[in-house]
């Protein structure tokens, strides 16, 4: 009879606003911290312990959560007492929400679990699943905070059914940008991006993610949304629909698009998710400012191509919120460095959360140790407050993170501070060090000249935080924060010269993951190892640690271009260079053996598709690894492939011959330096139409020295007719053919056919057959015409040939067709490409390819038509059949032009499209 009695008084007086967790994401360099907002427990109305619910309410709403526990327990107990299990379940939760506060995870993980089974076993009505579903919620906390976000994920997804099918689409949609936190968590930013469009609704309905793109096919050749496209969507968005839940789902937009490599949209998100969220009538909206004002800090810090922003220009970066806001001088031209630093002392300013403080300030201290222009004081100031405020902190995933952040800040100072700072001096350096952005330039020590050296961290100073940091992760039972923590301490043993320490800690921390779970950690602990034992002379063991270091890396894929938000890093710099060693070490000696050659062929192929995962960011392509010796053997005319690696200290060229298992590898002593050096000669010399042509041959004879004449023998015993190429940094940016022969007086071209393949494992080679003319269906197109873009700020001078060479092809090719001046728009082009079946494609204009992709792109007579949309163009859809086009031919002026990583744009639209 008390039972019935209870269940009846609950299920009236039962009232649960309980509001889901909202994880805040807010990114810094490195490592990327993610906050957790104040929850507010689960409000639950009882007759006889009331008091008890609404006293512990108070307490923790106050913060006060030492107190509030023992009248959780005292509520729970009554609960039981009564049979009202619903009830009970409920003080449970929020008991284990309580120590979760207080970063006493085994009881929070006891207390959790208990309230689960109390819900398991009770039928289920609307009322007893909403309570269950929000009881998952704070189990998926718990799981993120524990390092376990694939599995917050599941749990999550799990309330988020139940919210549906009990009709709660707030509760739904707060647990929707939950489970987008822990995509991030993953490296899933393509999904965490897709979960995020699909939440905001309407404005953003008809988007994909990434890039953005439209679905809608006609408007297809118009893909990339600018940011003044998005501000539009933006504020399409209902008035009913705004809330502090859609500008925290913005702003983390905001921050996946930045990771996603699309920095302007990503401000222009940021910009009016801030203007938003001054509009709202919330007390919690001086947070999502701050927060807001953080991720605006890291887009503008993420400008590193010019060292000043043009506030003129960039549509992103508001001049009002640059100049009054945050205070900076009424100019045009501000240096990045200083926007970002002011966006992140505002951050600072107004934030009421400790965690979010310390977030600023640790973004501020990496800025201040990159800078040019060192200022001691300065940080060494900034560096003892945060380890003031990370004390204060209680014990959490983001302040255990925290902790590593700052490590590797002082790790990167005592790095620069140190004598030997060059990158050829810390070759054998912990893979921690490679994370380190600095100036290419002696130490520039602005201020204090006699700054006491105990002022600045010692390495024993930071290996103190970083074992605070561990005996706070394995509080946590977070094996992966642990495994992070191993190996960083391991790199500080080996920054210390203390390599048998730094050995064990190292393998202790892989020791962790035996079944690489977390191979986005554990490959940077095997380059550790394989640098480890190079040192002390165990180049076996080191062999098998960077081959583990390489497929760890290769496995990741996609996720490449963004492991986990906890863990950025730079491609170049902390993926790249273990392909290289990786060679390096598999080429040592005269003779290498043959699974040493075949190995360094392979990964040379993947460090090509490596790259242009890395500069789309987003997986390139989705093929079966074609079996390359077997390109070789099928090949209708007997073809060599000959590959080149840029090393330290030489150029390695392997050769691939049909007929023959085994490959052969060939070397030039040569510094990096001094290849660069003569590649970058040839190149301007090949650009600047008034030279003549011996000026050419004085450098394309050396690398014919370096690249043909070791294989040239080799070539002419087997009866070679054609030559493919797979090249390495610079290498690829000079043509093959202009390669001479003083012996023979001739071009390379003038002997072989010659083909430039990005890697034979991208693309499934298939030989253009002796086609007759007639065969042939061309798509000819060009732009003679001068052309100007106002938005873009961009000028092309007239092509005054393009007219008879499109004119030339047609007389070759009688099926062409011709898109010519006003009439090489995108409209029509996209028209031509879907209705007829083109097998070839020869666009005569202007183009650019650099290493960022939103700089590569060629000219139409509408729009500069950037490198994602000329791929989406060329692989056009007519029903389910795919028509890809055979040959592309791009006769531009600027084509190729850029650093060592331009003609990955090139590759790109070759691999992606098929051509």
């Amino acid at each position: 009879m008390k039972n019935s009695y209870s269940k009846v008084k609950r299920r009236n007086k039962l009232q649960s606003c309980f509001l889901v967790l909202l994880f805040i994401l807010a990114t810094i360099i490195p490592p990327v911290v993610a906050e957790v907002s104040n929850p507010t427990p689960i409000v639950q109305t009882q007759q006889n312990p009331t008091e008890l619910v609404t006293q512990a309410q108070e307490l923790y709403q106050n913060q006060k959560f030492e107190t509030a526990v023992p009248l959780w327990q005292q509520a729970a107990k009554a609960f039981a007492d009564s049979g009202a299990r619903l009830n009970q379940a409920m003080a449970l939760s929020n008991l284990s929400l309580t120590y979760q506060q207080l970063g006493q995870w085994e009881k929070a993980q006891q207390t959790i679990n208990q309230s689960l089974a109390i819900l398991e076993n009770e039928s289920q009505d609307q009322e007893q699943a909403q309570v269950f579903a929000q009881t998952l919620d704070i189990q998926g906390r718990l799981q993120r905070q524990r390092g376990e976000a694939a599995q917050a994920i599941d749990t999550w997804q799990q309330a988020n059914r139940i919210y549906v099918q009990i009709n709660k689409p707030s509760q739904a949609a707060q647990n929707t940008l939950n489970q987008a936190q822990a995509m991030q968590d993953l490296g899933l930013y393509p999904r965490a991006c897709k979960t995020l469009l699909q939440s905001l609704g309407k404005p953003f309905a008809n988007l994909t993610c990434p890039p953005l793109k439209p679905i809608i096919p006609s408007q297809q050749i118009s893909a990339r949304l600018t940011p003044q496209q998005l501000t539009k969507r933006i504020r399409e968005i209902p008035n009913t629909d705004l809330s502090l839940l859609t500008v925290k789902k913005l702003r983390s937009l905001g921050d996946v698009l930045l990771v996603l490599g699309h920095r302007k949209q990503s401000q222009a998100i940021l910009t009016n998710s801030l203007e938003l969220a001054e509009q709202l009538d919330s007390s919690q909206k001086n947070a999502e400012i701050s927060a807001i004002y953080l991720s605006l800090g890291n887009t503008v810090r993420n400008i590193k191509d010019t060292k000043v922003c043009n506030l003129d220009n960039d549509a992103s970066i508001p001049q009002s919120l640059a100049k009054e806001t945050l205070g900076l001088p009424n100019e045009p031209e501000i240096p990045c460095r200083k926007i970002a630093l002011a966006y992140y002392q505002q951050t600072e300013n107004k934030s009421l959360s400790n965690l979010s403080k310390v977030k600023a300030q640790l973004n501020r201290l990496s800025l201040l140790v990159e800078n040019p222009q060192l200022q001691l004081s300065e940080v060494s100031t900034l560096s003892t407050k945060i380890q003031s405020e990370l004390a204060a902190l209680t014990n959490s995933r983001a302040g255990i993170y925290a902790k590593v952040n700052l490590a590797q800040s002082l790790i990167c100072l005592n790095t620069r501070l140190s004598k030997n700072n060059t990158k050829d001096q810390s070759a054998f350096s912990s893979p921690i060090v490679q994370q380190c952005t600095l100036p290419n330039l002696d130490n520039q020590i602005q201020g204090d000249q006699v700054l006491q050296p105990e002022t600045i961290p010692s390495w024993s100073d930071i290996e103190q935080i970083l074992t605070s940091a561990l005996t706070q992760a394995k509080n946590l039972n977070n094996q992966q924060a642990e495994e992070y923590i191993l190996g960083y301490l391991g790199g500080i043993a080996q920054q210390r010269g203390n390599y048998a320490k730094a050995q064990t800690l190292t393998q202790q921390a892989l020791d962790l993951d035996p079944r690489n779970k977390w191979a986005n950690i554990s490959y940077r602990w095997y380059w550790q190892l394989g640098r480890l034992d190079q040192i002390q002379g165990q180049p076996q063991d080191a062999i098998r640690a960077y081959t583990s270091a390489f497929n760890n890396s290769k496995s990741l894929r996609g996720d490449l271009i963004a492991i986990n938000p906890d863990l950025q890093f730079n491609f170049r710099d902390t993926v790249e260079p273990i392909y290289r060693e990786l060679v390096d070490l598999l080429l040592q000696g005269e003779n290498p053996p043959p699974k040493n050659l075949t190995l360094a062929r392979d990964v040379l192929e993947a460090l090509q598709l490596a790259e242009l995962d890395n500069f789309f960011r987003d997986p390139c392509v989705n093929v079966k690894p074609e079996a390359v010796d077997q390109v070789v053997e099928n090949a209708e005319k007997p073809t060599a492939v000959i590959y080149g690696m840029i090393l330290k200290d030489r150029l390695e060229i392997i050769l691939k011959l049909p007929g023959q298992e085994n490959l052969t590898n060939y070397r030039t002593k040569i510094s990096q330096e001094d290849v660069a050096q003569n590649l970058n000669e040839l190149i301007e010399r090949l650009r600047d139409d008034t030279r003549f042509s011996y000026q050419v041959q004085e450098y394309s004879q050396k690398v014919y020295e370096w690249i043909i004449r070791p294989v040239e023998k080799k070539l002419e015993e087997n009866k070679i007719e054609n030559l493919v190429f797979v090249l390495d940094g610079l290498l690829r940016n000079i043509p093959m053919a202009v390669l001479y022969d003083q012996n023979e007086q001739q071009y390379l071209v003038e002997k072989y056919p010659i083909a430039l393949a990005p890697g034979l494992q991208l693309l499934s080679p298939k030989p253009f057959k002796d086609i007759e003319p007639s065969q042939l269906n061309v798509l000819t197109a060009g732009l003679s015409e001068e052309r100007l873009f106002e938005t873009e700020q961009r000028k092309f001078k007239r092509l005054d040939y393009v007219k008879q060479e499109l004119e030339s092809i047609q007389l070759e090719v009688p099926a062409s067709y011709e898109l010519l001046d006003k009439n090489f728009d995108s409209q029509k082009l996209q028209a031509q490409l879907a209705t007829n079946k083109y097998n070839v494609a020869h666009f005569a204009t202007h183009g650019e390819f650099n290493s960022d992709p939103e700089q590569t792109f060629i000219v139409l007579s509408d729009q500069l038509l950037k490198i994602n949309d000329l791929d989406n163009l060329l692989r056009v859809q007519t029903g389910n059949q795919s028509i890809p086009i055979e040959l592309l031919v791009l006769s531009a002026c600027q084509t190729a032009v850029g650093d060592n990583r331009a003609t990955l744009g090139l590759a790109g639209v070759a691999v992606r499209a098929g051509a």
